[in-house]
């Protein structure tokens, strides 16, 4: 622990905090490569381990947005440490499908989707797509039509799921 004197507290510090980083791992990742995992944080052997740059450098990781569970751990080893960065990532993109679209044509509708097959979920992206059906079937004259969603995992151990949109 630490004094923070302009709060007159304890800061409690992590095993990391003050020591150099001996070496720097990545697990869990299998689309993202390492490299760029690392690449993506301030993190660098050599240099001098800070909570605040851990602290900043998780948020960095997290805003790529590939991500569904980032932990950074430090293991000692005497006055340096190796930090260990295991990510979960997002599933991927198997395929697109839709249900229930008897008034619009598929091909309609995947003119108008942005997603592509193959490329990492993003949930903002996909709600983002819900409102371009929705454009797409008012175009048509049916402005009273809802769209949903639903990820279907697929099979294997590719993390892919299917996005289904539903109208």
């Amino acid at each position: 622990p630490e004094m923070d004197p302009a709060a007159g507290l304890t800061v409690p510090r992590t095993s990391c905090h003050g020591r150099v980083i001996h070496g720097i791992t990545v697990e869990g990742a299998r689309r993202v490569d390492a490299a760029d995992v690392i690449a993506a944080t301030h993190l660098r052997e050599g240099a001098v381990c800070n909570d605040d740059d851990i602290a900043r450098d998780a948020r960095a990781l997290w805003a790529l947005d590939f991500f569904d569970n980032i932990v950074i751990e430090a293991n000692r080893e005497g006055d340096q440490v190796d930090l260990v960065i295991t990510v979960s990532e997002r599933p991927a993109i198997a395929r697109i499908e839709f249900e229930g679209n008897d008034e619009v044509s598929d091909e309609d509708l995947d003119e108008e989707v942005t997603l592509t097959t193959g490329t990492i979920l993003s949930i903002p992206d996909l709600r983002e797509q819900l409102g371009k059906i929705r454009d797409k079937y008012a175009e048509e004259g049916f402005f009273l039509a809802q769209v949903d969603y639903e990820l279907r995992p697929v099979d294997g151990e590719h993390n892919e799921v299917a996005v289904v949109f539903r109208v």
